[in-house]
């Protein structure tokens, strides 16, 4: 490849040749952790357990998570950078949704 420097509003090689190259963005893998918490505290801990669904606003990601509980989080990897639908729910309960947003800033 050799050696190039700028020069003025580009990079040229010894020869005068201009670097010649595309640079493709690297998609973001983020990852996303949901921690919940059930309550009333008096439910027994057998039944301390929810449904998470993770839906990508503007692509075709869309995960149903059954028996998320308060022990263990839930944690998605490799999501590609998009706002995320998340759904917290269990029959009989309130369900909670809300938007997650990964991007650079917030992987």
């Amino acid at each position: 490849m050799g050696v190039f420097t700028w020069q003025g509003d580009r990079f040229l090689n010894e020869r005068g040749e201009e670097l010649n190259i595309t640079l493709a963005e690297v998609p973001l893998n983020g990852s996303l952790t949901v921690l919940i918490k059930i309550l009333p505290t008096w439910i027994p801990a057998e039944q301390r357990y929810a449904q998470i669904s993770v839906a990508q606003l503007n692509g075709s990601y869309q995960q149903i998570f059954d028996g998320v509980t308060e022990a263990q989080a839930l944690i998605v990897n490799n999501l590609p950078s998009d706002e995320y639908i998340v759904t917290l729910s269990r029959a009989g309960f309130e369900s909670n949704t809300w938007v997650a947003q990964l991007n650079a800033n917030s992987p």
